[in-house]
């Protein structure tokens, strides 16, 4: 998957997920670069209710050499959950 694939499915997966009654979800894709050349994207959705936090790692991207690494869960399964664990794509 390209990494514009993979960030479509992390918005999708907040916006699926804020139909839930005073929680808000928010999808972040962060670049990072180091000094020795390495060049990555961070995927992440957080949850945020009653002033509490929480997040969920989705991995990162890496944009040298275009391969996606999974974290907590995966982006580029056949099959992916919103935040609750429920089937959404």
């Amino acid at each position: 998957m390209t990494k514009l694939e993979l960030i479509a499915r992390l918005n999708a997966i907040a916006d699926q997920s804020n139909t839930k009654n005073g929680e808000e979800y928010t999808a972040t894709a962060k670049e990072w670069t180091s000094d020795n050349g390495k060049s990555r994207t961070y995927f992440k959705v957080s949850r945020t209710w009653r002033n509490k936090y929480q997040s969920i790692d989705y991995g990162f991207y890496d944009n040298v050499t275009g391969e996606y690494t999974k974290g907590q869960r995966d982006l580029a399964a056949n099959k992916v959950f919103d935040f609750g664990g429920n089937e959404q794509i």
